[in-house]
């Protein structure tokens, strides 16, 4: 067996070891790294404003990269423009990486502004989340550090740290998913990641033109809250794979989309769905998740134990309508035809049953006008 040692503390440092640890403490970012986004846009025309001494920073594939000058691009539709870098690490060390390559005496940058046509560009949902700080400190409130108070995220209003609370940083990202066969011929989804299209080369997404809208698609984050990116794809990812293998314990109706993009409710288990208290049957709620929920739920060999009685009533009766409709019924009447009078009282119960009674002789007054073979009168003779 044959093992290298690199020792990343000597300066004898391989630069792409130290990319690979540096990818790995960043998690693999790729985007800019600035207070606030530093793109200016002026109808079609994006410009990134940069100089010597307000350089804009990248940070991808564990490299930090400077960019010194201005630079514009006009947009398209379909275009995506993007920061392409290629890395050679035949001759690269601690200090530096060869990214100049010479042809014909000519130095040519490896590190180049770029444009594409996408065929297809989709802009996924906005994802929301709080990481915790491990280390509060300075001003909370100039920071922008947020509470968690009775369930709610609230940004804080505290303007020194406070050991006894915990702070957190709130993080927002839009992932979105193209295709551009001049790049690869797999799609590529970008959520602060960086995008490998080759061993050695990997981009950034800058811009893109879709149906007719700009659309800014790196993300951009300050050094303060930069590790609350250690997780930004790793979350999409485990928060598409929950939702789309569990179910919330609040159940309900809201959307959500899993890892294969197929969109479900957050109550939904096989083909029913739990909303509060009610458990419905999804058979046919078809694509558009609108559900009627007019199939019923099957199961199979109930027993109920214990059914609600707000009146508690000891004649309350489980009944089984004609649509299957299970419910608790108080003063319920049964019907002749299944053993009962039909009544609640005696006389209609009687009556019900064919069973008179009188001072008159039938053929005089007759107890009823329509009576059936088997009635029963009863003639009082005082």
């Amino acid at each position: 067996m044959a093992v290298k040692l690199f020792n990343y503390i000597n300066q004898k440092l391989n630069a792409e070891k130290l990319r690979e640890i540096e990818a790995f403490n960043s998690s693999n970012f790729g985007g800019i790294i600035s207070e606030s986004s530093p793109f200016t846009v002026s109808g079609n025309t994006v410009t990134l404003t940069a100089s010597q001494s307000s350089p804009i920073t990248f940070l991808g594939g564990g490299l930090l990269l400077n960019q010194t000058e201005t630079v514009s691009y006009t947009l398209s539709d379909n275009k995506l423009w993007y920061l392409e870098v290629i890395l050679d690490s035949s001759v690269a060390n601690i200090t530096t990486d060869e990214l100049i390559e010479v042809v014909d005496n000519n130095r040519i940058s490896k590190i180049s502004f770029k444009s594409v046509s996408c065929s297809s560009f989709n802009k996924n949902a906005t994802y929301t989340y709080y990481s915790p700080i491990i280390e509060a400190s300075g001003n909370p409130k100039l920071n922008q550090y947020y509470e968690y108070l009775d369930g709610t995220y609230t940004l804080s209003e505290d303007t020194s740290v406070n050991a006894s609370k915990e702070y957190y940083y709130k993080i927002e990202a839009t992932s979105i998913t193209f295709t551009s066969s001049s790049l690869s011929t797999s799609s590529f989804t970008y959520f602060g990641n960086t995008l490998w299209i080759s061993d050695n080369t990997f981009i950034i997404p800058l811009y893109a033109k879709v149906d007719g809208e700009l659309i800014q698609t790196t993300i951009v984050r300050s050094l303060s809250d930069l590790e609350g990116l250690l997780s930004l794809s790793a979350y999409s990812h485990l928060k598409m794979f929950a939702e789309g293998t569990f179910v919330w314990s609040s159940g309900g109706r809201e959307q959500v989309i899993d890892l294969n993009g197929s969109i479900h409710r957050k109550g939904d288990i096989g083909n029913l769905n739990i909303t509060n208290d009610t458990i419905y049957n999804n058979t046919n709620y078809g694509t558009d998740l609108n559900p009627d929920y007019k199939d019923p739920v099957k199961i199979n060999n109930l027993t109920v134990n214990k059914i609600a009685n707000s009146s508690n009533d000891v004649d309350t009766k489980l009944v089984v309508d004609v649509n299957g409709n299970i419910s608790a019924k108080t003063d319920y009447v049964q019907p002749i035809n299944h053993g009962g009078t039909g009544a609640t009282t005696r006389g209609p119960a009687k009556r019900n049953l064919g069973i008179f009674y009188g001072t008159k002789k039938p053929s005089e007054q007759p107890p009823t006008t329509s009576p059936q073979e088997g009635d029963i009168y009863l003639w009082i003779i005082e």
